[in-house]
């Protein structure tokens, strides 16, 4: 039986008007009475796709496609249902099918593309920026995914003439606006991007990301000096963000001796720094008194998110997860202790944190630069030199202060061999930086001359994606020229495959930390491949993580007091090649 053409009229003015709810009462209301009506679990599948409900989706549409197959708004919805549920895989290959028929299809082709940026796939993402573009419609799609993959390739000038096209063209796109300023803020214009945040804030006080991103980027500008200009700006979190009426979520069993339910939430569960730092204490973990449950944010998979995979008891993908129903999700799961693994960084989950719904949430690494801000945070995991003393009054959180490191840095398993100094076949020293290149302010560009100078032939290796852009790398060579160092004296190189990255140590005699936002995961690195790490720690958490990277490998005495010891410290160093050498031997 048909279901009547009256009903089909009715269910398509909701599906017009989007009342998705009172769609899906009509549509269950139907579904037994004309179980052969493609139509209705078209129109099903739509309700619980735009319900949140996607795994119920898929399966309604799938039941539409079998009815009547080949309906291009079945397939699509279908496609979304998996991208919603985190299976990109299945999403693209369902809207490739839609391509196939209609090449010209841009609804299809930027939904692909966006899919493809989220899988890690970034150049592949622009071939359909570009088959899209000329169809002449769905300009901002285009404009959204060329900009996207642009700045996940680090390709920043090209990032940033896209995101300024939106923002021109469409300007209450205040997503937009935001990726304009954080390509600002790589690009070290730290005052426009600023500007921008701000102006978002002011158009929308309760855009939480937006004060997420202006508050991580200060960590990046060198004129904010002290732990109490960040503090002013977080310590009001809870009364602009948090929601009134939460509840703490309490433990539905108090036995002493039953295993732990521990929980993690992290877009870094991959080769990251948060995959690098965690894998190990987490595999040190006993499996008896400890049960695993991750909510990954990212699509990605690749071997280290295997590696974790297999020390997880379960794993969740919860990108597409909502605030509110990733929160109930943690509930149901019983976690006794939440680990919050984003911060304010990409990825950031703080509206569920904020719903507090585990007994206990702890902060530990992850866009850990600084106190985090919702109370819904008990403790945060750091160590005496991250935080030491008297840095307490400046965080939310209660601090544990582990005895040693507050990571545990897994050594990369493709590391290559350790070479001989450069310096001895060189006849000159190679100072060097692989850090985040938006790390590298003129501020620091006036010191590291200073050592250029100090170190007569030396030159300077900066390795990093940005400079791949010839503007970012030729406004590097202008700032250094400011202070009298030639172009001929940089070695700028974009990044390159991991492997060839940990290589491109075996060039460089002493490594230099950037300032006020300090290296990471980079300073280990390099520690792995022999090359000590001069730093000067920063006003914050972000300032300090080679401070304690060193001083727990041993290494006191590469943590300058103030820049005249840095700048005592790097030339004392170089000026003994045999000591140089064996300190690199040890490393």
């Amino acid at each position: 039986m048909d279901l009547p053409k009256h009903n089909i009229q009715e269910l398509s003015a909701l599906l017009n008007a989007r009342q998705y709810e009172v769609l899906l009462k009509q549509v269950v209301g139907l579904v037994e009475q004309y179980p052969a009506s493609s139509f209705l679990f078209k129109a099903l599948g739509i309700a619980k796709l735009n319900l949140d409900q996607p795994r119920d989706a898929i399966s309604a549409l799938k039941e539409a496609e079998s009815i009547r197959p080949g309906d291009p708004g079945v397939i699509h919805h279908l496609g979304m249902a998996y991208y919603r549920s985190g299976q990109l895989a299945e999403g693209i290959l369902e809207l490739e099918r839609i391509i196939e028929k209609n090449p010209s299809n841009t609804i299809a082709l930027c939904t692909v593309g966006k899919m493809l940026i989220d899988s890690g796939k970034f150049e592949h993402a622009l071939e359909y920026a570009d088959k899209a573009s000329k169809n002449g419609d769905m300009e901002r799609g285009v404009l959204l995914i060329r900009a996207e993959a642009y700045y996940k390739l680090q390709r920043l000038t090209e990032a940033l003439a896209n995101y300024q096209q939106i923002a021109e063209k469409f300007p209450d796109d205040l997503g937009s606006q935001l990726n304009l300023a954080n390509t600002l803020r790589m690009l070290g214009q730290f005052s426009e991007a600023e500007a921008i945040y701000r102006a978002v804030l002011d158009r929308d006080p309760k855009r939480m990301s937006a004060f997420s991103n202006y508050f991580y980027a200060k960590h990046y500008n060198p004129v904010y000096t002290t732990p109490a200009s960040f503090w002013s700006e977080i310590k009001d979190w809870d009364s602009r963000f948090a929601p009134s009426d939460v509840r703490r979520h309490a433990a539905s069993d108090c036995n002493p001796h039953r295993c732990l339910r521990l929980g993690f939430l992290s877009k870094g569960f991959r080769l990251h720094p948060v995959g690098s730092m965690i894998t190990s204490a987490l595999e040190a973990l006993s499996r008896t008194e400890f049960k695993l449950i991750a909510y990954s944010l990212s699509y990605v998979d690749d071997r280290l998110t295997r590696r974790l995979k297999a020390r997880f008891d379960v794993w969740h993908p919860v990108s597409s997860f909502k605030d509110e129903e990733l929160a109930d999700k943690i509930q149901q799961d019983e976690i006794d202790i939440l680990f919050d693994l984003c911060g304010h960084s990409d990825g950031q989950r703080l509206a569920v944190i904020a719903r507090e719904p585990a007994p206990l949430i702890v902060k530990w690494v992850g866009g850990l630069v600084d106190t985090t801000g919702p109370t819904a945070i008990n403790y945060l995991l750091s160590d005496a030199i991250e935080t030491p003393l008297g840095a307490d009054r400046y965080y939310v959180e209660k601090l544990i202060r582990l005895p040693n490191d507050y990571i545990c840095y897994l050594p990369s398993d493709d590391a290559p061999a350790v070479g001989p100094l450069p310096a001895e076949a060189n006849g000159f020293i190679t100072l060097g930086c692989f850090n985040n290149p938006a790390k590298i302010n003129p501020h620091v560009i006036g010191y590291w001359a200073q050592l250029l100078h100090a170190l007569p032939e030396s030159r300077i290796l900066l390795k990093g994606a940005h400079y791949a852009d010839e503007s970012f790398a030729q406004e590097v060579q202008r700032q250094f020229f400011v202070y009298g160092i030639d172009a001929a004296r940089l070695i700028l190189e974009p990044s390159s495959p991991h492997q060839q990255l940990l290589e491109a140590y075996n060039r460089v005699d002493i490594a230099l930390d950037p300032w006020p936002y300090s290296g990471g995961l980079t300073t280990c690195e390099a520690l792995l491949m022999g090359v000590p790490v001069v730093t000067l720690p920063g006003p914050t958490f972000a300032g300090r993580h080679s401070a304690t990277h060193l001083v727990n490998a041993g290494l006191p005495e590469l943590v300058a007091d103030d820049w005249e010891t840095y700048q005592r410290r790097t030339p004392d160093i170089a000026s003994n090649l045999m000591r140089l050498n064996r300190l690199k031997n040890e490393l």
